[in-house]
């Protein structure tokens, strides 16, 4: 054994930590598991906001279409706001759209577009504050109701298609000779029908407001169809899609 030199300084001696790792390594493995857990949240909580509110939508899209045998095909439910996760522990949503093909009772099909605001559950199903719908008619669809202008004889329908400005165009045939009418669409006695702005006849101006054209138009009116959910109608446009009609509703029940 190699005798200790006379002034040397002992050597310091390691703290013994009983096995476990220093105050500082412990600090940072905390830090990184932290970081680990705020990564796993960061991540799982919006993919599992996001599945539930699928399902939530998937199930309430299946329960409409049960509820409504008018419906064709299974209707695009969005349930707006977040997180879905804390809104569905209140039962309360902020907004739901619904969007679907339907048939009125006449057959006549329908794209209806509905918004239900302020939801929330009841001990007797859920409710809506107010609820705002759009039901759009093709072109197509409307001039083979007649509702362009009536059908005289052996006289083919009308055809009806988008003149711009919010306006429908109607082509038809009156007497053996080509008439196209430009016409703003009204609402009018419970029923959608057609003012004429302007009116060609073989290529010739006719006066909108004459008796011609208003023998032409008496009677070429679309019933409104009943409308669901207590829905009023408030007003009706023309767009590319077709003839829209909108109605709203104060307080609704839902199921």
């Amino acid at each position: 054994m190699t005798p200790r030199r006379a002034g040397a300084a002992a050597a310091p001696r390691r703290p013994r930590t009983g096995g476990r790792p220093p105050a500082a390594g412990r600090r940072r493995r905390v830090g990184a598991a932290a970081a680990v857990l705020a990564l796993v949240l960061a991540v799982g909580l919006p993919v599992a906001d996001g599945v539930s509110r699928r399902v939530a939508e998937g199930r309430l899209a299946d329960r409409v279409a049960a509820e409504r045998p008018s419906v064709r095909g299974e209707p695009d439910v969005d349930i707006a706001g977040g997180p879905f996760l804390l809104e569905a522990a209140r039962d309360r949503y902020p907004e739901v759209r619904v969007q679907a093909d339907a048939v009125t009772e006449r057959g006549r099909p329908v794209r209806a577009d509905l918004t239900f605001r302020d939801v929330s559950g009841r001990p007797d199903g859920y409710r809506a504050r107010s609820a705002d719908a759009r039901f759009t008619v093709s072109y197509d669809s409307l001039g083979a109701t007649g509702i362009g202008a009536q059908r005289r004889g052996r006289a083919p329908a009308p055809r009806l298609s988008y003149a711009g400005d919010g306006q429908v165009l109607v082509h038809s045939t009156v007497l053996g000779m080509t008439a196209e009418v430009t016409a703003d669409v009204v609402l009018a006695e419970g029923a959608v029908a057609l003012h004429p702005v302007s009116v060609s006849v073989a290529g010739r101006a006719v006066d909108p407001s004459g008796p011609l054209v208003a023998r032409a138009f008496t009677g070429a009116r679309l019933p409104l169809p009943a409308l669901p959910l207590g829905l009023t109608p408030s007003g009706v446009s023309a767009g590319p899609e077709g003839v829209t009609l909108s109605a709203d509703a104060g307080p609704v029940a839902l199921s």
